[in-house]
């Protein structure tokens, strides 16, 4: 009985003893998992808003490359990069997109702007004169190059660019090289490149009508990296952007009379410069 009785107690410190140390074990393993969660909580932490809403307008707009998003000064609206381009959206209203510049009017106070006055006109950038332009990466859509000229960054998919083709019937003794920046998709400028007639492939698409790459033209090549390249140079940012030479720039859609009076501004540019030389 003594030995029995003796026997007890130590049986009992023992199974206590195990009892602690699993309690111990299972208090550390719970700590080292709360611990391990965390540091794998900050090593994968969840998507940004400018990370979800870039994989939201990819998904969107398959067709067009979107490369980044960045929050901008104003709650709810993200600036969007496209190549050359820029827009702004509304995470809520992903169906518009507004393109131009945007200006903190506070901070532009006792700045001098171009005297066009137009959005980005303000942004300083040496426009070469037209001679200087690799005219021959551009499509001639209009008159046989000689009187008045002018250059056009466009995209054929785009709507304000088929208002200025209108626009531009009205015009008269005008030549018009057309550089396509394909920002909304590059299948149908390079089908457009890759006609027999580029000039009539681009008014058929800008009237609305099926321009198909040409059977047999899998080897043609198109000169749209070099657009887009000359384009972020010019910081040309939307579509369509004209320049008449002479430093004479307009950035959209412009009306019969203010095209005349650009044309007409830089052939008086040209001429005093003829001058002074």
């Amino acid at each position: 009985m003594p030995a029995s009785m003796g026997t007890a107690p130590r049986t009992y410190r023992k199974t206590g003893g195990i009892r602690m140390q699993n309690n111990k074990a299972r208090l550390t393993a719970l700590i080292v998992g709360a611990l391990l969660s965390g540091a794998n909580a900050w090593a994968r932490p969840e998507a940004q808003p400018e990370q979800q809403l870039l994989a939201r307008l990819r998904r969107l707009y398959p067709g067009t490359v979107f490369d980044a998003v960045a929050r901008t000064a104003i709650p709810d609206w993200y600036q969007v990069t496209m190549g050359a381009n820029t827009a702004y959206v509304h995470p809520r209203h992903l169906r518009y997109l507004v393109f131009g510049t945007l200006f903190d009017a506070d901070a532009l106070a006792g700045r001098h702007s171009h005297a066009d006055g137009r959005a980005g006109a303000d942004i300083p950038v040496l426009l070469p004169r037209l001679e200087q332009l690799p005219l021959a990466d551009a499509v001639l859509t209009r008159g046989d190059g000689s009187g008045r000229r002018m250059v056009v960054f466009s995209d054929p998919a785009c709507p304000y660019c088929r208002q200025l083709e209108h626009i531009l019937d009205d015009v008269k003794d005008v030549s018009v090289y057309t550089f396509m920046v394909p920002f909304l998709g590059r299948e149908l400028s390079h089908a457009i490149w890759c006609s027999a007639d580029r000039a009539a492939a681009w008014r058929r698409a800008l009237a609305g009508e099926n321009v198909a790459e040409p059977a047999g033209s899998d080897g043609c090549s198109d000169p749209l990296e070099r657009n887009l390249a000359l384009a972020r140079r010019l910081r040309v940012q939307g579509t369509p952007t004209l320049l008449f030479g002479a430093g004479v720039r307009l950035d959209g859609v412009a009306g019969g009379a203010e095209l005349e009076a650009a044309l007409q501004r830089a052939a008086q540019e040209e001429s005093d410069h003829e001058t002074k030389r």
